[in-house]
């Protein structure tokens, strides 16, 4: 964390007249997304199937990694694949809307609740239900009498819940 606070505030510092765009980047937000990103959207969409292709695998990992294996699953190749794919999902998505912090932490832990832990159910319902999220943020935060940055309408929605999971963690 402190070493990536000191090369954001190196960028920050010698960014010049970038400084606006760079603190919005950080701070997430929709408005710079323009057609051309659709493309690029399709690129998730199309990482999203190989998620659903490995939902089956994922599902059997929740039982413990020396059980899938007896199973029949190759965990350390499942492992490298969803993390590659989780990377690339993440990282296109940042460069269209910059840092949005929680939807991707506390969507999931929602839905979960309200589906169960079915990795074929989840992962769809999880998508579906982050998009909304971050819609109604967006529309929230456009609505304002000043628009702010969705991140900052995420942060808030989702930092009280973090620390309520933390919390409810450590108590168990």
């Amino acid at each position: 964390s402190f070493l990536l606070s000191a090369m954001l505030s190196f960028i920050t510092y010698i960014s010049g007249n970038n400084l606006q765009q760079i603190m919005f980047f950080t701070m997430g937000g929709l408005w710079n997304v323009y057609w051309d990103d659709v493309r690029l959207g399709l690129l998730i969409i199309a990482a999203a199937i190989v998620l659903f292709i490995f939902a089956r695998d994922m599902n059997v990992m929740t039982l413990g990694e020396e059980e899938a294996v007896h199973l029949g699953v190759s965990t350390e190749k499942t492992k490298r694949v969803l993390l590659l794919i989780s990377t690339f999902i993440t990282a296109i998505a940042v460069s269209i809307a910059g840092c949005i912090g929680f939807v991707g932490l506390i969507v999931p832990h929602i839905v979960r609740l309200i589906t169960g832990p079915d990795h074929r159910i989840l992962l769809p319902a999880s998508m579906v239900a982050g998009a909304i999220l971050l819609l109604a943020a967006d529309t929230f935060a456009r609505t304002l009498p000043t628009e702010i940055p969705v991140g900052i309408v995420t942060s808030f929605i989702g930092a009280p819940f973090f620390i309520y999971l933390l919390r409810r963690r450590t108590r168990v």
